[in-house]
């Protein structure tokens, strides 16, 4: 089901209704928000096309929305993500090495005259591989990014407290610091370039130099597979 029909689904079946009107599962979702507290006046508001506003007795909270089974958490120009790395003082040579990867042309700024598929490079460069992921997954895998990639918008100022997953018909609620103590908890291998259980990738790879996709492969893709398996404890 497509995120647009769930938000207005859950706008549309609270609107103008008391708590006792509305389904089990928003009952829940808006106690534990408001921490079992008596509910006054309640309401959802779309924020855009996977935020949702929540607001408890005039207070306002903010919700992302997954709904896919994999989930696509940050999309931007590769080197929007390149600053953010250096400015928090991350190796210049790991950085450098995302970028070796990223582009596949055995270069780190895109010149490069023959471009890999990730399998190619991967097996050409087994260990410098291994390495980047040994490092990203030391350093660079902690609160801070899952809070830019999870819990922030570049295109919206809001602060999002809660991660809302719909599944299978049915609802889960999960609150910023579970979410983060969650991930931070476990371990992740996978054999593409990731930090924790998120997987970067280009939007467009372009290895046939097709002029018409070339501005998509300088665009970084972060996806979360199967992030309901990380989030669900056993």
């Amino acid at each position: 089901m497509k995120k647009s029909i769930i938000i207005n689904n859950l706008i549309k079946q609270t609107r103008q209704k008391s708590m006792k009107e509305v389904d089990k599962q928003i009952q829940d979702i808006i106690y534990k928000i408001n921490n079992n507290q008596e509910v006054e006046s309640f309401g959802f508001y779309k924020k855009s096309n996977s935020i949702i506003r929540l607001t408890i007795n005039e207070k306002t909270f903010y919700l992302r929305l997954f709904v896919n089974r994999s989930e696509e958490i940050y999309t931007k120009n590769i080197r929007v993500f390149i600053n953010y790395l250096s400015s928090h003082n991350y190796d210049i040579k790991m950085i450098e090495r995302l970028l070796f990867f990223f582009y596949g042309d055995l270069s780190y700024n895109n010149i490069g005259t023959t471009r890999y598929s990730f399998n190619e490079l991967k097996e050409k460069f087994p260990n410098k591989l291994i390495i980047l992921n040994n490092y990203l997954n030391s350093y660079v895998f902690n609160d801070t990014i899952i809070d830019k990639l999870v819990f922030s918008n570049d295109n919206l100022s809001c602060f999002i407290s809660y991660l809302l997953v719909y599944d299978n018909g049915k609802f889960y609620l999960f609150e910023r610091n579970q979410v983060k103590k969650l991930l931070l908890s476990r371990k992740y291998r996978y054999s593409s370039i990731h930090i924790g259980p998120f997987v970067l990738n280009n939007k467009k790879r372009n290895i046939d130099f097709d002029k018409d996709f070339e501005y998509r492969r300088q665009y970084l893709v972060i996806k979360w597979h199967d992030y309901l398996k990380h989030l669900l404890v056993k």
